[in-house]
Order: structure tokens, then sequence, then C-alpha cells
């Protein structure tokens, strides 16, 4: 094989592998641009662990005021202050049944027993007639 041919294959050989370190190196730099973007943005994203409204003595008149019975018997009514969710637990193994709503200084979504979502603005005193199967309340932040 003449001189010039196999200097020229030598150089080939040599340029393809210096692409081929640098296409290595190229795709771990993407790779790890990627990696870092998708951090980051999950980072910004990501919703925020939701609150959680905090069951209170009654008392105040800015509290959500929920008047309940269970399925068995008698109730009484619970309040609620802060914004977030609370899973209503009322009295275990039987199913609560709000009768009156008063919102207070809130606005709340009520959740029945079947998944179904009520808005009641701030301010609002509902007789519930017939009475809610109660679930959870949402009180929303301002």
């Amino acid at each position: 094989m003449p001189k010039a041919q196999l200097d020229s294959g030598a150089f080939y050989i040599r340029q393809r592998s210096n692409f081929s370190e640098r296409d290595e190196q190229m795709k771990k730099l993407r790779l790890t641009g990627a990696s870092a973007l998708i951090a980051l943005l999950a980072a910004i994203l990501a919703p925020a662990p939701s609150a959680s409204a905090v069951k209170v003595e009654c008392g105040d008149p800015n509290f959500v005021q929920v008047a309940w019975h269970p399925s068995n018997g008698v109730g009484g009514v619970a309040c609620f202050a802060g914004a977030g969710k609370n899973w209503f637990e009322g009295v275990r193994g039987f199913s609560s049944w709000a009768t009156y709503l008063i919102t207070g200084n809130n606005d709340i979504t009520f959740v029945d027993c079947n998944g179904t979502t009520i808005d009641y603005p701030r301010g609002k005193n509902t007789p519930l007639n017939p009475a809610k199967c109660v679930a959870w309340i949402n009180i929303k932040p301002y």
C-alpha cells in the first residue's frame, strides 16, 4: 500500500476516533443538562402539599361551622379554621349528615359522600334540607 494512502487512512481513523470521543462527551453533556432541567422543572411545577383545615373549638363567628348528626343518632356542631381540606370523621362506622352550614369569613367547597362538590361563599348561613352526607370540607385560601 502506498505511504500516502496509509497515512490518510491513519489520519482518518485518528480523526474519526476524536469525533467519537467528542460525540460521547456531547451526549453526556446533553443528558446531564436534560436531567438538570427536568429536576428543576419538577421542583418548580410540583404542587405544594395541601394544607389541612384544623378542627377547633367553636365560638368565633369567622370559623366554618357544620351542624351534623351520624346516621345512628345525635351529633353536634363541628368548627374548622385555616385553609385546606378536612376529612369529616363524625362517629366512626357511621355516615355523617350535615344539616346546617355557616361559612364564617371563608369560601368553602363541601364534598358529599358521592363526591359531589358544592361551593359556598363566605358569610352564608345555609340550612341543608334534606341533610347531606358529608365526606370532607375544603376551606379555600384567600
